[in-house]
């Protein structure tokens, strides 16, 4: 099982929101793009497949990380994805909202 991120990555992210001054919880997505979590998602595919086990990524937001475990999935790798229910119902601009406490929910 894996939450998969590029945690290098991730906190150059971070320190580049805490920079701009974004410290609320629009900061998250910007911090981590789609693209990061395709790689390690990707990268940790990669992994198991090299070790021959199967592999369960949690907390999946992005279409990218959703397109590496469909592409494994149809090559024959057992690989499960489980998302986040926010990730399918909502999209990031309810983190924008003026209000915190709705915005962090």
């Amino acid at each position: 099982m894996v939450h998969a991120e590029n945690g290098d990555a991730v906190d150059a992210g971070q320190q580049k929101m805490i920079e701009l001054g974004i410290t609320g919880p629009e900061g998250h997505p910007l911090s981590r793009p789609a693209v990061l979590e395709g790689e390690a998602t990707s990268r940790a595919i990669r992994l198991a497949d090299f070790v021959n086990t199967p592999l369960y990524v949690v907390h999946v937001m992005s279409i990218d990380a959703m397109e590496e475990i469909a592409k494994a999935r149809k090559s024959g790798q057992r690989v499960i994805g489980e998302p986040i229910i926010s990730g399918l119902a909502l999209d990031d601009s309810w983190l924008w909202h003026p209000d915190f406490v709705t915005a962090a929910k």
